[in-house]
């Protein structure tokens, strides 16, 4: 069932990205690693759900449509995260993400990184 949604996953992305942004494109306006990018999508494996948010963002879609293609056949806990994201701000946003990043280190590394934006990190208020 995950290869199959990653599959239509990187389908649907094809499809609102074509003749608007290369995935070159895409990986640089949000932040991401090409090579990551490029193995996800030929392993037809879907990326986190911080990369797949900038994704939805940058195409101006949901994260359950790039997920489901439909919006009535969402996980639950994929419309709860995608209802919370957007309804964060710009710092919120950023403090989550740096909460991600931490939390997907190996844990010995996990004790010795702050949980919070330091000065230069934190986002500028629009």
């Amino acid at each position: 069932m995950k290869k199959e949604i990653g599959k239509y996953f990187w389908q649907r992305v094809d499809e609102l990205i074509e003749g608007r942004y290369s995935v070159q494109d895409l990986c640089k306006i949000c932040n991401l690693n090409y090579r990551t990018i490029r193995n996800q999508r030929s392993t037809e494996t879907v990326p986190d759900i911080w990369h797949v948010y900038l994704i939805a963002l940058l195409l101006d879609t949901s994260m359950d449509y790039l997920y489901y293609g439909d919006s009535t056949l969402a996980d639950p806990e994929v419309k709860y995260l995608a209802k919370k994201l957007s309804e964060m701000t710009p710092l919120q946003l950023a403090k989550a993400r740096r909460r991600i990043e931490v939390l997907s280190q190996p844990s010995d590394k996990v004790a010795e990184t702050p949980l919070s934006l330091s000065k230069e990190e934190e986002p500028c208020e629009e």
